[in-house]
């Protein structure tokens, strides 16, 4: 885009793409990271976790110290890069879109039988929706009282409607689409369980 004024990415994976585009642009690039790669990946091994776990961890930094900015969604994230050598002043903590008022779920609910589950989130293969209409399908069958909210939109969508339609739970499970943000907040005051199945 030639009115762009920024290139803003997410955690890459150790691709450089949108650094070289910054220098031919001219452009600064800024990274949102929401989570280390190689925090997650020395935990899975077993390994122990520090500033420098090793060559991947050092290009991950790398990434991180070459950025004009870094946006990150918690405080634990911001400790590990400033750790990693990026100065403070590039550092944004930008907590997720939910207001401080409305951090207290569930909230005051009224007394309901039934049993309400929600997923909030984007409908790509590794979201896990349609694992997760699976499960409740065999929870459908051992609680006829338990109802299935999925909030959010993506490629899997029509899959999962499908899904939904040959396993019998159209009235079971609900699709929303995007809601704006208070929607969704008073939606979720509503709900007993929330799942990530990722």
């Amino acid at each position: 885009n030639a009115n762009a004024d920024v290139i803003l990415i997410r955690s890459q994976e150790y691709d450089w793409t949108p650094w070289l585009m910054g220098k031919i642009l001219g452009l600064p690039v800024v990274q949102e990271v929401h989570s280390v790669t190689y925090v997650g990946r020395s935990q899975r091994r077993r390994k122990p976790v520090g500033g420098h776990a090793g060559p991947l961890s050092r290009l991950e930094a790398a990434q991180w110290r070459s950025a004009a900015g870094v946006w990150v969604n918690s405080p634990e994230l911001r400790s590990i890069i400033l750790e990693n050598g990026v100065a403070a002043e590039r550092i944004h903590f930008v907590p997720f879109g939910i207001a401080e008022s409305a951090r207290q779920f569930p909230g005051e609910r009224p007394e309901q039988e039934q049993v309400r589950i929600a997923f909030v989130g984007s409908f790509y293969p590794w979201h896990g929706v349609q694992a997760l209409i699976r499960a409740f399908s065999n929870l459908a069958q051992k609680i006829p009282s338990a109802s299935l909210v999925l909030m959010g939109d993506g490629i899997m969508r029509a899959k999962c409607e499908e899904e939904v339609n040959d396993l019998g739970l159209a009235d079971r499970v609900e699709f929303t689409g995007w809601l704006t943000r208070d929607h969704m907040v008073e939606r979720l005051r509503g709900v007993d369980i929330g799942v990530a199945p990722y």
